[in-house]
């Protein structure tokens, strides 16, 4: 991502939370912040769940799936809140190796082309299996939950960032209204 566009995100009117840290278990208490922000929209219990939810799932997804994860002096990754006046959005940027990319956008693939119904079905089938996913920290439930909570299809982007790692971004958008 060119530095400019970067910029451009991070300096949005509609942002209003930016995590810029080592993503690890402790980074879940920037949940209380997150809490406050989606109080003061006034919004169902329904969806401040949902955005909670999906919230701890991309800190999970960046924490156990970024290619940085072994430095401890680096960011894993960027995660960001904003909203504006019908919704509310999270995004997540990390690097991933190259060699995840293809398994990655085939799951989001899959995650998109169902409608929830079939997600939250999709979801109780693959909860009483163990994850085939040898390399994965995770019961592999992670995408299904965020597709299922979303308002709409999540939006993500693989760029080539150096050799062999690509920036990996996942935007998720929420209805304010619940529908």
């Amino acid at each position: 991502m060119a530095v400019r566009e970067t910029f451009d995100i991070l300096t949005k009117p509609s942002v209003k939370i930016i995590l810029k840290q080592e993503v690890n278990a402790n980074t879940k208490a920037n949940l209380g912040t997150v809490k406050k922000l989606l109080y003061a929209e006034e919004l169902s219990m329904n969806v401040t769940t949902s955005i909670c939810s999906v919230f701890i799932e991309l800190i999970n997804n960046v924490r156990m799936h970024s290619a940085q994860r072994k430095r401890s002096d680096a960011p894993l990754g960027l995660l960001l809140v904003g909203k504006d006046d019908n919704c509310i959005y999270l995004q997540s940027m990390n690097i991933v190796t190259d060699d995840k990319v293809a398994d990655i956008d085939t799951k989001l693939n899959r995650m998109n082309s169902h409608i929830k119904k079939e997600l939250r079905m999709y979801y109780k089938h693959r909860r009483r299996f163990e994850n085939p996913n040898q390399d994965s920290d995770g019961a592999g439930l992670g995408l299904i939950e965020i597709a299922k909570r979303a308002k709409t299809a999540v939006n993500y982007e693989f760029r080539a960032s150096t050799e062999g790692f690509s920036l990996f971004t996942m935007l998720v958008v929420f209805d304010k209204g619940g529908a």
